[in-house]
Formats: C-alpha cells, sequence, structure tokens
C-alpha cells in the first residue's frame, strides 16, 4: 500500500520544483566555464595551479551547484516514480511476488 503522505500534493509540488531547480542548477555548472574565462588547457602546470589558487570559490562553488543540481535531479526522479506508482513506495514494487522471475 503506498504510503498517503508520498502520495500527497505538496510532494508533487516539491518534487515539481526540484525538477526545473536541478536542471537548472546543472545548467549554470556547466555554463561558467565558457564565462569563467578558463586557462588554456595546453598551459604549464604552474599556470594552472596558479589559477586554481585563485579561483579557489569558483571550484568550491561549482561542485556546490554540481552536488546540489544532481541531488534534486534525483528527488525529482524518485517523486515521478512513486507518482506513477513505480517508485520504491509503490505496493507493486515492494511486494515480495513482484521480485520473483
Amino acid at each position: 500500500m503506498t504510503d498517503p503522505a508520498i502520495t500527497s500534493p505538496r510532494v508533487a509540488r516539491v518534487g515539481g520544483w526540484f525538477g526545473i531547480a536541478g536542471p537548472v542548477l546543472l545548467t549554470i555548472y556547466f555554463a561558467v566555464p565558457a564565462f569563467a574565462g578558463w586557462p588554456y588547457a595546453g598551459g604549464t602546470d604552474a599556470q594552472l595551479m596558479a589559477y586554481a589558487r585563485s579561483h579557489e570559490t569558483l571550484f568550491y562553488a561549482g561542485a556546490w551547484f554540481q552536488v546540489t543540481g544532481a541531488l534534486l535531479s534525483v528527488v525529482f526522479f524518485l517523486v515521478l516514480a512513486t507518482r506513477t506508482g513505480k517508485g520504491p513506495a509503490s505496493s507493486a514494487s515492494s511486494s515480495p511476488s513482484a521480485l520473483r522471475c
């Protein structure tokens, strides 16, 4: 039996917002290097390290955007799967007979 708290309209709204916010954060993560003036890929090790040290916050922010965007996207897909009856909280996927071949 599906938990009513998981199938509530509030969960659907939050999941929908996560489905929008996740890809937006991932887009920011992938687009920032085009505008941040990354050094030439064939630069020396010293040039690349100097850039990394001077833009430390940019790298931490990029990691945050990537992790948070991916996490929000995963939550969106779990909510979507649950709402369609195919997720981990649905009765079909949690019954022992559904796991038998």
